[in-house]
């Protein structure tokens, strides 16, 4: 497995605080299916404000990303549908409230 890119990379190249990158990582690594592995690269900062640089495969990575990405377009499409039957029956509500039929 290469070790091809890490987290103050892409941090910097999508100009992201790097603790928002890290976050996402980690919830990667915590995937049930084929979760993303991540080591220890260096530090960065000093005292409280230390981070940890990780390092990855950048083909995982990537696998992760059109996961995540798949899942989100699955959910809003869920919702959207969600949402048309939320007015419809708010619709029929407020009929019903103002003595309309």
């Amino acid at each position: 497995m290469k070790l091809d890119n890490n987290s103050w990379k892409i941090s910097t190249e999508k100009c992201l605080p790097h603790s928002a990158v890290v976050k996402k990582l980690r919830k990667y690594s915590k995937y049930k299916t084929e979760p993303l592995k991540l080591f220890r690269y260096s530090y960065v900062g000093e005292g409280d404000a230390r981070e940890i640089i990780y390092e990855f495969n950048n083909k995982d990575y990537e696998k992760c990303v059109r996961k995540e990405t798949a899942a989100c377009t699955k959910f809003k499409v869920v919702q959207s549908d969600q949402g048309k039957v939320n007015i419809k029956l708010a619709h029929i509500a407020n009929a019903r409230r103002l003595g309309k039929k």
